[in-house]
């Protein structure tokens, strides 16, 4: 039997398992949201208080602004409302990230095309994200806009529209900055490939993104000169400590005590203010960093333990997902000898942003703040697959990354049956 046959089959199976898994996980998991980070009720606070008042305060504006129409068109009550809103966000994310992929149709494998799409639908389906009241899920259908008029749209008023998508990016969370460095990169590397007029393409950015900035956080521009975001700090009941001095203790303890457990959300909120104090007074601190750089000056051996732990996790969750294939595009640009094409742009952009965030990050990193640039470590992978010239070796790295894959899956599928 040919290798080829070998591995259509293989990934038909690959398939079949994945689909199985994701409809019992769906079927255990119910259609059921959970208040994690106090979404809802800090929802509850802008209905009760109004528009300007709670932008004033720090609330995700559009998330919530998205959430209240869908609430009264529907006549849906809050928790269906944050349900329904993530749903549909899952199901944009998958359709936006397959017609990017879609693209690619005349310059591979139809067969490859339409097997990545399957597989990153079937990804987004077995998402658990939904039944979180977060704006993860929310934010990166925004995101998947941007990259769909950065890797494929061909419209004429480009920047303008990227100006606007991360204006309302902005407008939902403030996560959205890590995307800045490889949108630079973007640009740079656009601009030596096409030699656009710099000033204007800044102006037009600019001025689209303040007129949608000004739009949705005028209050908070006014009250307090500053943007408005949800800030989780005030979710906390005890206002003598906030998250600072939670992810500040715990990074210190998880690393002294030798316990990962003390990063989990259990343990989080299990701090309380006679804990903290305890804590504060064994690292004799009396202020907590309040961002990555003061936590680097303070504890630079913590950091760059973190960042260590931070970029292992990261590589597992990489390799519980994509196997072997997450190698290919790290082979491919190697092989380009590192010039940047359309064809790894992708990559470049997945590793910045990715660097971004270990980086900034002073906590063990939760997956689901890739939401918003995995994809484009997925579209890495297929232009890489398709791209690589010796397809013998590639496809042999492929049967033994679905084999794996099958072998993850079916160890999944174990605990829900």
């Amino acid at each position: 039997m040919k290798i080829n046959t070998i591995l259509k089959y293989i990934a038909i199976l690959f398939l079949i398992v994945t689909s199985v898994m994701v409809f019992v996980r769906r079927y255990n998991l119910g259609l059921v949201i959970y208040d994690i980070d106090e979404y809802i009720y800090n929802y509850n606070d802008f209905l009760a208080k109004g528009f300007y008042t709670k932008v004033a305060e720090g609330t995700s504006v559009l998330y919530y602004v998205f959430i209240y129409g869908i609430q009264n068109i529907f006549s849906l009550s809050t928790k269906d409302s944050f349900l329904v809103t993530n749903i549909l966000s899952q199901v944009l994310i998958a359709g936006l990230g397959s017609s990017i992929i879609l693209s690619l149709k005349n310059k591979g494998n139809k067969l490859i095309i339409i097997l990545s799409i399957i597989y990153y639908s079937l990804l987004w389906l077995n998402d658990e994200q939904y039944g979180l009241s977060r704006n993860d899920l929310f934010l990166g259908v925004l995101a998947m806009l941007l990259y769909r008029v950065l890797l494929i749209e061909k419209i004429k008023y480009k920047n303008i529209y990227i100006g606007v998508v991360l204006a309302l990016m902005f407008s939902i969370r403030s996560l959205t900055l890590i995307l800045i460095p490889s949108l630079m990169v973007y640009y740079i590397v656009d601009y030596y490939k096409n030699k656009y007029d710099v000033l204007k393409t800044v102006r037009d950015v600019f001025i689209s993104f303040f007129i949608i900035i000004v739009f949705f956080h005028f209050p908070s521009i006014i009250e307090n000169h500053q943007l408005s975001f949800y800030d989780k700090n005030k979710g906390i009941s005890e206002k003598d400590f906030d998250w600072n001095d939670i992810n500040t203790l715990a990074t210190l303890r998880m690393f002294d005590e030798n316990k990962m457990e003390l990063m989990t959300k259990n343990v989080y909120w299990g701090w309380n203010k006679e804990k903290v104090d305890i804590y504060k007074e064994k690292y004799n601190i009396k202020e907590s960093p309040k961002n990555f750089f003061k936590f680097l000056i303070k504890y630079p051996i913590y950091y760059f333990k973190l960042f260590t732990l931070n970029t292992f996790n990261v590589v597992l969750y990489l390799f519980r997902r994509y196997a072997f294939f997450m190698f290919l595009p790290l082979i491919f640009l190697f092989k380009n000898r590192f010039k940047i094409t359309n064809d790894n742009i992708s990559f470049i952009m997945f590793i910045t942003t990715l660097a971004s965030l270990l980086i900034v990050v002073v906590t063990v990193i939760e997956m689901r703040w890739l939401i918003t640039f995995e994809f484009l470590f997925f579209l890495a992978i297929i232009q890489s697959y398709i791209n690589l010239k010796n397809k013998k070796v590639i496809n042999y790295v492929a049967i033994i990354s679905f084999v794996l894959l099958i072998v993850f899956n079916v160890k999944t599928l174990s605990q829900y049956v």
